[in-house]
């Protein structure tokens, strides 16, 4: 005779968070591609970082990130400031950052949390 399988209760249960690991390219490519596509078409770069943090802050608290885990999850995209794109790889992230117009002032940008995040160093 088999027996049942107990499910734990959920209810009044806090969810789990998701590691980095759980976040791969494939799960948030949708969403990064959308927050992009908008976000490029913005002229004036101050105003593509402040678009760019709103999306990057509601993408964190969607998925329940910490911030250890927030900044595993940027880190691993690759993003350049200057046009709004995920690379593949950080070699392809510092080809692009090596033309001018692909870089944002670094001031300007610390001003806002999730966007410090995506800075890299240039080597």
């Amino acid at each position: 005779m088999l027996k049942a399988r107990h499910e734990p209760e959920t209810e009044g249960v806090m969810p789990r968070r998701s590691s980095p690991q759980a976040l791969t390219r494939s799960s948030s490519d949708d969403t990064l591609s959308d927050i992009f596509s908008t976000l490029s078409l913005e002229s004036h770069k101050n105003s593509r970082l402040e678009k760019l943090e709103d999306q990057l802050s509601a993408l964190k608290l969607q998925k329940d990130l910490s911030n250890a885990k927030f900044k595993a999850f940027v880190k691993s995209q690759h993003i350049c400031l200057g046009n709004c794109k995920s690379y593949h790889s950080h070699a392809d992230l510092l080809r692009a950052l090596s033309k001018p117009e692909n870089r944002v002032n670094r001031n300007d940008a610390k001003k806002f949390p999730a966007v410090k995040q995506c800075l890299v160093k240039l080597c």
